[in-house]
C-alpha cells in the first residue's frame, strides 16, 4: 500500500476503487502513471491522517499483466508495456504495423467526446478513448496522435458524444483519420463537429481477404403492414378506439439490463437526404440508474408519417431510422455482468412485430428500421 496527502484535496466516499495518478507534461495524458487505487482512509483531507491506497506497482509485473495479457488483442508493448506470450493466433508478421494519425479538434464540452476503432466484421478492439477521457483538457483544444492496426482489413471509426451536439458547441470542432504518420497522409475519414450522438466511418486498407469482405453498416428489415390509411400500430395490434381511422403509430424498445444500466445510452434517428439525421429520441449516459441493474424497462417511441401519407391510393412512401445503442465499457448488456438484452417492436411487443434484438455488441451496434407508409 501507499498514502498520498496533498492540501485541501482527497479522496472521500463513493472514491474507492479510483485512481491516483502522477500526473504528466502532456496535456493529453499519455504521460501520466496510475501509482495507486482508492482504498480506505480516516474522513476526507485530515490534515493528520493521509489517504491510504493499494500500490499499482506491487501488482505490476503479476496479476495486472496476467489480466492485460488474457483480455488485450493488442497489449501495448515498450517502456511501461506488458511482456505477454505470443498469441496462440498470431505469429510475429501479423503484428499490427501500418500506422493511422487521428486529429479531433473539440468544441467548448471535451468531456463529452471520445472515439473508437475496430476492424470488420470481426469486431477487434484497436483504439477507444470512452466518454469523459479528455475531461482535462481545456475547451476547443486540438489533440493527435498515431495508431497502429494491420494492412488488408476494413475499420469502423465512430465520433462519439456524451449529449448527442457532437463538437458544436460555441465552436465547430473537427476530426480527421490519416493513412501514415501525420497530417499529410491520405485521409481515410474525416467530418465536422455536427454529428451528434455518433458519427460512423468505415474503409478499407490494402485488398482483405475475400472471406472478410467489407459488410453492410446496418441490417435492414421491414415491420408489419399496417392498416390501412397510414398510422396503427402494426398488425393491428395497437388497440386503435373506435370510431378513430388510426391511433398513434409507435416502437417499443425494450431493454433487459446488467449489472451497469449507466453505462448504456441509445439514439434512434429518422434518416433524410443529403445524410441528415433528426434524432427522434435519445437516452445518455447515465440517464439509467443503477437502481436499473438486472431489471427490465420499456420505451414508448412515437413516430410520425410524412403528411402526404395516403394522398394517393394505392402510393407507398418509405422512410429510415437508424437506431444506435452504446456501452461505455465496451462489454455491451450480456453476459459477463448479467444476461442483459434489447429489443425494437414495431407497436405493440409481440413476436410478430419484432424489428431486431441483441445483447452482445461490444461498445454499439446499429439496425437501420425500413417504415413503409
Amino acid at each position: 500500500m501507499l498514502c498520498a496527502q496533498d492540501l485541501n484535496e482527497d479522496a472521500c466516499q463513493g472514491d474507492s476503487g479510483g485512481p491516483l495518478i502522477m500526473r504528466g507534461n502532456d496535456q493529453t495524458g499519455a504521460e501520466d502513471v496510475q501509482v495507486g487505487v482508492v482504498s480506505w482512509g480516516f474522513g476526507c483531507a485530515d490534515n493528520d491522517f493521509p489517504g491510504v491506497y493499494s500500490r499499482v506497482s506491487h501488482q505490476k509485473g503479476s496479476w495486472i499483466d496476467d489480466t492485460v495479457c488474457s483480455m488485450s488483442d493488442f497489449p501495448p508493448d515498450g517502456p511501461g508495456g506488458y511482456d505477454c506470450p505470443p498469441s496462440e493466433n498470431l505469429t510475429p508478421t501479423d503484428a499490427p504495423d501500418q500506422s493511422l494519425y487521428v486529429r479531433i479538434t473539440f468544441d467548448k464540452y471535451p468531456s463529452e467526446c471520445g472515439f473508437l476503432l475496430m476492424s470488420v466484421p470481426d469486431d477487434t478492439k484497436y483504439a477507444y478513448t470512452q466518454i469523459g477521457y479528455y475531461e482535462n483538457l481545456n475547451s476547443f483544444t486540438t489533440v493527435s496522435g498515431q495508431l497502429k492496426v494491420h494492412r488488408n482489413r476494413s475499420y469502423r471509426f465512430v465520433m462519439l458524444d456524451q449529449y448527442g451536439d457532437g463538437s458544436s458547441v460555441e465552436s465547430d470542432g473537427s476530426y480527421s483519420v490519416h493513412l501514415g504518420t501525420n497530417a499529410d497522409g491520405p485521409v481515410l475519414a474525416s467530418g465536422g463537429g455536427n454529428y451528434g450522438y455518433a458519427k460512423e466511418h468505415i474503409f478499407t486498407l490494402g485488398s482483405p481477404p475475400a472471406d472478410e469482405a467489407l459488410p453492410p453498416t446496418t441490417t435492414t428489415t421491414s415491420p408489419p403492414p399496417l392498416p390501412p390509411g397510414g398510422g396503427g400500430s402494426g398488425g393491428g395490434d395497437g388497440g386503435d378506439s373506435e370510431g378513430s381511422p388510426a391511433t398513434e403509430t409507435y416502437l417499443i424498445l425494450r431493454i433487459t439490463f446488467d449489472k451497469w444500466p449507466e453505462e448504456t445510452s441509445w439514439v434512434i434517428s429518422l434518416m433524410e437526404g443529403g445524410g441528415q439525421q433528426y434524432v427522434v429520441a435519445e437516452r445518455a449516459f447515465g440517464y439509467y440508474g443503477q437502481s436499473l441493474a438486472l431489471k427490465t424497462i420499456t420505451e414508448r417511441i412515437p413516430i410520425t408519417p410524412p403528411p402526404f401519407v395516403g394522398s394517393k391510393a394505392g402510393s407507398t412512401v418509405t422512410q429510415q431510422y437508424l437506431f444506435t445503442i452504446f456501452d461505455s465499457s465496451w462489454d455491451g448488456i450480456c453476459c459477463e455482468f448479467g444476461e442483459g438484452s434489447y429489443e425494437m417492436y414495431f407497436g405493440h411487443p409481440s413476436e410478430n412485430n419484432l424489428f431486431f434484438e441483441g445483447g452482445e455488441f461490444g461498445p454499439m451496434e446499429q439496425w437501420l428500421l425500413t417504415v413503409d407508409w
